[in-house]
């Protein structure tokens, strides 16, 4: 290919801007939002069934650890309000679930990959605006 003076520039800058051009990153964050998961960050607040699933797997275990802190009583109910999760070598679930009409827990289940998830702290007497 033979080139005029003229037309060198252009063919540098050409080469010199397709050269830089970045690569895409050979993965995709495939997340609910689209957005890319920190590990260690809690999420926002959710309100959807997710966590009511992990609650009644932990129902009993959840009223043993509290009534073993001194808690006297029975969940009639245990309903998850809302929650937040954190992820770490598995998932932390960061719940505030009613008890009992307009009275309120915070429970942290943590569920290992490919594990049964278990209670690893629970606050009991919270209201409704507590944050948690």
């Amino acid at each position: 290919v033979s080139l005029t003076t003229r037309q060198l520039p252009a063919v540098r800058e050409a080469a010199t801007r397709s050269s830089s051009k970045t690569e895409k990153p050979p993965f995709q964050h495939n997340t609910m939002a689209d957005q890319p998961v920190m590990c260690g960050a809690p999420s926002q607040v959710k309100h959807d069934g997710q966590a009511q699933e992990v609650l009644d797997k932990v129902r009993g275990h959840a009223q043993s650890l509290a009534q073993s802190q001194g808690w006297n009583g029975v969940f009639t109910e245990l309903t998850s309000v809302a929650y937040r999760t954190q992820v770490v070598a598995g998932v932390n679930y960061i719940i505030k679930a009613r008890y009992r009409p307009n009275k309120f827990c915070h429970v942290k289940v943590y569920v290992p990959p490919g594990g049964e998830p278990s209670v690893s702290e629970i606050h009991m007497e919270k209201s409704e605006q507590d944050p948690f």
